[in-house]
């Protein structure tokens, strides 16, 4: 793709998440278009979308996005879609977003929303579609407020792909971390690398770092709707959850 000729051209939307995080990162940071990371257009068939969800229409279509909150619960088994396609998420987990260094002060955070998918972002950190480090040093970005999700990655795979970031300089300067809801079964095995060990890991002596996880983000439904390169400002308490983007913000 010819990101110079992209970065002159009118930007149009460009939505959805997982693999597309390949293409959204570099339309951010060397074309200067923002697109939405959020839900796709197979979740949403159901006859009634769930708030989370349906945040992704007026996001996309009015001049000032919604104020979103945490989802209410998040699904950790889907419904048959093929037998019911019309049935939407089964939403039965409680959602609790939380900090990883487990205190309960609040937490606000301000930056420019960047990040993705994991599994395909640690494949182009430093490279010129992943220059994190040269976006952020650029006039008037300002900090970025970083958001990451896991969609197949074991505890170990993922720690090395945290720590490639981490090298990479993506963490320096950052307003705050926000991690998804792990896909893959959890590790529960004392005696193992869990996914949560595996972040506290990648992040040892970055203490000044706030980092939520748990958060509404990625594979695990359902999701926010974030901008990629859009400012924002989020308000983290415990049972409590703002995000504000674009003028709200």
């Amino acid at each position: 793709m010819d990101f110079g000729r992209l970065a002159a051209a009118e930007p149009k939307w460009f939505s959805g998440f997982s693999d597309l995080s390949t293409l959204q990162l570099p339309l951010a940071l060397r074309a200067g278009w923002m697109s939405l990371h959020g839900p796709n257009l197979m979740e949403l068939g159901a006859e009634a979308l769930d708030e989370t969800t349906a945040a992704l229409w007026p996001t996309l279509f009015q001049n000032a996005p919604p104020v979103q909150c945490a989802s209410l619960r998040w699904q950790a088994k889907g419904l048959d879609w093929q037998a019911t396609p019309d049935a939407g998420w089964n939403l039965t987990e409680t959602t609790r977003w939380r900090r990883l260094d487990g205190r309960a002060e609040p937490l606000r955070l301000r930056g420019r929303l960047i990040g993705g998918c994991l599994d395909t972002l640690g494949r182009i950190a430093g490279t010129a579609y992943g220059d994190l480090r040269g976006w952020s040093a650029q006039a008037g970005i300002g900090p970025h407020l970083l958001f990451l999700e896991n969609c197949e990655m074991a505890p170990c795979e993922l720690l090395r792909a945290l720590y490639s970031l981490r090298l990479h300089g993506w963490f320096d300067g950052a307003a705050g971390l926000l991690v998804g809801r792990h896909a893959p079964a959890a590790v529960t095995a004392p005696e193992l690398l869990s996914h949560e060990d595996a972040v506290r890991e990648a992040l040892v002596g970055l203490d000044e770092l706030p980092v939520l996880i748990d958060a509404d983000i990625g594979h695990v439904p359902p999701q926010l709707s974030l901008i990629q390169g859009e400012s924002a400002e989020l308000y983290w308490a415990p049972g409590e959850l703002v995000l504000r983007q674009g003028a709200a913000a």
